[in-house]
Parts: C-alpha cells; structure tokens; sequence
C-alpha cells in the first residue's frame, strides 16, 4: 500500500502518520517493512527502508506434536503439550484456552453402471467430524491435553484462545500398528476383464 506521497518540508523532513489496516486473519507475528523513496531535485533517488514487528495478538498459542513425526497407535493415549506465551516468549498463566480435535475419514468404493460390462467408476468421500472438545488452563509449564484415537483417519487438533483469537493447530494420524495410513485406498487398481 503506498501510504504517503508528498514533499519534505525546507528542513528535509516528512512526518507521515499511518494507522495499520485490520488484519483479523493473520495467523501470527509479523514483520512490516517500510520502503521510502525521496527524489532530489535532480530527480535521482534515494532510497531507504525500516522493518517493524508487530504483534496482533497480546499472547500466543504454542501446541507440540510429542511424537515428532505425527502417527500415533489407536487405542494409545497422547498428551499434548500446550502453553501461552507473551510476545516476549514469558508464560501468560490462569487463561483459558479451548480445544477441538476432529477427525477426518476417507471412504471408497467401485460403482458399476453395467456389472455385466464390468464398466468400472471410482467413487470417494470425505468425512469430517468432532471427536473432542474441552477447556485447559494456562500455566507456567505445559498444560496437557490428552486424548485417545479409538479409531483409524487423519485428526486436528486446534487449540483457540476465546478471548483474544489467537489459534493454533496441527494434523496427525492414527492406524494400527501393522497398518499403512492410506494402505487400503486403492486408486491406483483398476479390475480388468478380456
């Protein structure tokens, strides 16, 4: 956005004042950068520019994936770790923090339009629903939230601050072990008939 064009004044100077635009969906911190450009009266430039960081939010979300690769053993217990943090990265204690963990499922299956043609169509859907909810509290270590996948798919888990929208999420899986995550969706095989 250019925010000011203009001339200096007979000292040199330009005083600009400037509000930050709204910027609600913006995920966390940022860095502004500020380009100024003054042409002497022989039209050659100079140029300059400021960094500024800004920090929308008076205190942000932190959620660790424990297993540092995100795939758990359904039936198995997770604790995730979650903390609040001040911009200056202190511990911000006695806030609620709200969480939801959703499940996502793949389904598929072969539709025939003429059994006897054994004319073959792939057919797929997604299926996405709450597993869990609750509340924690912000300490001055890492409050837990623990959950247990009892069945297979792909999750979220999202954690939001009601008070001052900050939001932080993640993806992870849970199989069974001995399963392949996505093992059994076989787009790829065709049946075929001479």
């Amino acid at each position: 956005n250019e925010v000011f064009k203009g001339s200096l004044n007979e000292k040199g100077i330009a005083t600009i004042n400037w509000a930050l635009p709204s910027m609600p969906s913006i995920p966390s911190a940022i860095r502004i950068k500020l380009n100024a450009k003054v042409l002497e009266k022989g039209g050659r430039p100079n140029e300059g520019w400021k960094y500024i960081d800004y920090d929308p939010y008076p205190s942000y979300i932190g959620v660790k994936e424990p297993s540092g690769y995100g795939y758990y053993q359904v039936g198995k217990e997770i604790n995730f770790p979650v903390v609040l943090l001040s911009p200056e990265g202190e511990p911000v204690t006695g806030k609620e923090l709200k969480y939801k963990i959703y499940r996502n499922t793949k389904h598929w299956w072969h539709q025939y339009d003429n059994r006897r043609r054994y004319q073959l169509k792939y057919k797929e859907d997604n299926q996405t629903s709450l597993a869990s909810e609750g509340a924690i509290t912000s300490g001055t270590s890492p409050t837990m939230i623990s959950y247990r996948p009892e069945e297979d798919g792909e999750y979220l888990i999202e954690v939001y601050d009601p008070n001052n929208g900050h939001t932080s999420a993640f993806f992870f899986s849970s199989y069974r072990y001995g399963s392949v995550p996505g093992g059994d969706l076989n787009e790829g095989t065709l049946a075929l008939k001479t």
